[in-house]
């Protein structure tokens, strides 16, 4: 019910999309949107049945004040004062009446890391006496809650407006641009990736310790990050731009970009004409920006931290296009 394994907790605070695997990811809710914001909310697996006498044990559902529990009642709630200052809000069931139910919803009210607390609590003479001592099984799931501002999907180009280019031009681009350094992730467990959808583009100000910015998954689309120059909290945009995608109308629409910022390109496909389009409408874009482009990069994927380090994974070494660019097919890469 609430025993998890630690390889379970790993797959939770896993951030979607994760080369590997799924995890919650949600976007700040907007009191503004018309939309329902149902982005804005996680659904969480309770997995509790109907419990009737916990003799003396009580089930725990916490989030902190960046949170909002949606669609659960319990026998009883209680806040309690974090020694950080913020409040921990529980909902408790103790067997006196009111059902568990088999999912609940989690509403992101601030942005950053947050965390749902799943417990279950030994029997004590007191109900309001809260330590982390009183909590015999526990399960903590990872919510990432981004800006509501930055889930921007790249301007499409209308289907009568295709990009298309000759094909060979991906070869060319990266005999002028260069093949960028990138370092093969070999812990890709220890790290949340921070991905960016198909068609989306983000922006992300100061990736946190442990964190990833990027996309995977391109291919014949084309993957673009752009990198601000070195700060504490640094800029960086990724994109994942499709065929019937506009890369200048989007580049522009977040423009303009710090002086002294880089970008790589990576993904796409050699022997695609879309591939081609893309980049050929990519490049000078780019140029007219100040964006220096350092390196393209044959792989579907690649992701950067704060310091501005590249990194990817085995699976996207596993999946890279043999088309004669740099690198080539890992066939013997393992798949994280």
């Amino acid at each position: 019910m609430i025993d998890r394994t630690l390889a379970e907790d790993k797959i939770e605070h896993s951030l979607s999309p994760s080369p590997s695997v799924p995890g919650k990811e949600i976007w700040q809710y907007n009191a503004n949107k018309s939309d329902g914001n149902v982005t804005a909310k996680a659904q969480i697996i309770l997995e509790a049945p109907n419990l009737g006498n916990l003799h003396g044990y009580e089930l725990w559902l916490g989030v902190e004040n960046a949170l909002e529990i949606q669609g659960v009642s319990g026998d009883r709630a209680l806040s309690v004062a974090n020694a950080s200052g913020s409040m921990t809000n529980w909902i408790i069931w103790d067997g006196s009446g009111a059902t568990v139910p088999n999912e609940a919803y989690v509403k992101g009210l601030e942005v950053g890391k947050q965390e749902v607390y799943w417990r279950l609590r030994k029997p004590m003479p007191t109900s309001a006496l809260v330590s982390d001592s009183e909590f015999i099984l526990r399960d903590t799931v990872t919510i990432s809650v981004f800006p509501s501002d930055v889930q921007t999907a790249n301007v499409n180009a209308n289907q009568w407006f295709p990009y298309t280019g000759q094909p060979g031009r991906k070869l060319v681009v990266q005999q002028e641009v260069g093949i960028p350094q990138v370092t093969l992730l070999t812990n890709p467990g220890e790290y949340f990736f921070n991905g960016v959808r198909q068609g989306q583009g983000n922006y992300f100000h100061g990736i946190p310790a442990l964190g990833l910015a990027g996309t995977t998954g391109a291919g014949p689309c084309v993957g673009l990050i752009i990198l601000g120059p070195p700060a504490a909290r640094r800029e960086v945009w990724a994109y994942h731009f499709e065929p019937d995608d506009h890369p200048p109308a989007t580049l522009n629409r977040d423009a303009p970009f710090p002086a002294g910022s880089t970008a790589i390109l990576f993904g796409g496909k050699n022997g695609e004409a879309s591939t081609a389009g893309l980049l050929d409408a990519i490049l000078p874009n780019l140029q007219t920006q100040g964006v220096t482009v350092i390196g393209l990069y044959n792989l579907p994927g690649l992701w950067v931290d704060n310091s501005g380090n590249f990194y990817v994974t085995a699976s996207e070494r596993h999946t890279a296009e043999n088309d004669g660019t740099s690198p080539p097919k890992d066939p013997n890469a393992g798949m994280d």
